[in-house]
This record gives structure tokens, sequence and C-alpha cells, in this order.
């Protein structure tokens, strides 16, 4: 994927006021990134703390499809969090 898209997705993941364009661009990142592209896997990662569950959850499945094996510790964290609550 150029590296012009990847950014603009990554920008719109970050700083978005749109749920709905968040979480578009949250699961095209987890179609089209890579387990090697850090900045996919990091703003991913960041999602993990966002309030929304719906985010939350679009993150949680894109780092599936990506496996990346850095997510999985805080995967976990996210998990025991979540069940804590």
């Amino acid at each position: 994927m150029p590296d012009n898209t990847l950014s603009r997705l990554l920008h719109l993941v970050s700083d978005s006021d749109a749920k709905d364009l968040r979480a578009a661009a949250i699961r095209v990142l987890g179609k089209v990134g890579g387990p090697t592209e850090r900045n996919v896997v990091k703003t991913l990662l960041e999602v993990l703390a966002d309030s929304d569950e719906e985010l939350r959850v679009a993150a949680i499945e894109a780092l599936g499809q990506l496996q990346a094996e850095e997510a999985l510790k805080p995967l976990e964290a996210s998990f025991a969090r979540e069940c804590r609550t």
C-alpha cells in the first residue's frame, strides 16, 4: 500500500472525530497493513485504550488479522482490564 494512503488511514484513526470513519479506517488497516509496519501496529494498540468499545473491538480484530506478535502482551492486558469491568 502506498505510504500516502497508509498515513491518511493512520491519521483518520488517530485524529478523526467521526467514530464510523475511525472504525472503517481501523478495519482497512487490518486488511491491508502488515505486521512489520510498526506505525500501523502502534496506532491500533493505542486504540485499545479508547473509551469506545466498538473501536476497541475493531482494533483487536485488526491486530488479529495482522498477526503482529508484538501485540500479544498489550492484547492480554486489554483483555484483563475488560474482564475486571
